[in-house]
């Protein structure tokens, strides 16, 4: 699997090399249930490809407030 420290080397076949974060993410997105390739390096430098399957990721606000002027 994927974890902290990996580098994802490609995405569907395309290298992710000088790409954007932004442009990355456009090429995870997909429809739910779809494939999407991935070749990674682990930390120990070994590549590796896998398949994952897209799926709704739900994220946990972060609960903010203001403190104070300029201070939040």
């Amino acid at each position: 699997g994927i974890e902290a420290g990996d580098i994802v080397l490609e995405i569907d076949g395309r290298s992710t090399a000088g790409i954007t974060l932004d442009e990355a993410v456009e090429l995870l997105r997909g429809e739910r249930g779809t494939r999407v390739n991935l070749k990674v390096q682990h930390v120990d430098g070994t590549i590796e490809e896998i398949t994952i399957v897209r799926d709704l990721i739900e994220l946990d606000p972060v609960e903010y407030r203001l403190e104070g002027e300029g201070v939040g």
